[in-house]
């Protein structure tokens, strides 16, 4: 859940600032009782990227709309590293290789 209230405290007028503070803290509550998690709350991507040959480059469609800033491997189907692809990557594709056939799941952020 992300925070949902504007931020903006300067730009609401005194006899509303009750308010804004009730809402603003129900919001803050409602986070926090209900757990906070990644999908949420980063600009991140989660993703399943498969590779069919060792060695060589695959491209994956990412979503974030940028050039990604890193990766982490969150599990393989096999014996296998991860790591950059030789091919720079762009703002809607992420290039990576492994050192065997298999799958990753990964976040790229």
């Amino acid at each position: 859940m992300k925070f949902t209230e504007s931020t903006e405290i300067d730009r609401v007028e005194q006899e509303e600032a009750n308010r804004y503070t009730a809402k603003a803290f129900k919001n803050l509550e409602a986070i926090v009782n209900n757990g906070v998690t990644l999908y949420d709350n980063f600009d991140a991507k989660f993703l399943t990227v498969t590779f069919v040959v060792a060695d060589t480059d695959v491209a994956t469609l990412h979503g974030l709309g940028r050039v990604p800033n890193g990766y982490i491997i969150l599990g393989t189907s096999a014996a296998m590293s991860v790591y950059d692809g030789v091919s720079a990557n762009t703002t809607s594709i992420l290039y990576l290789r492994s050192n065997a056939a298999g799958r990753c799941r990964i976040m790229v952020f």
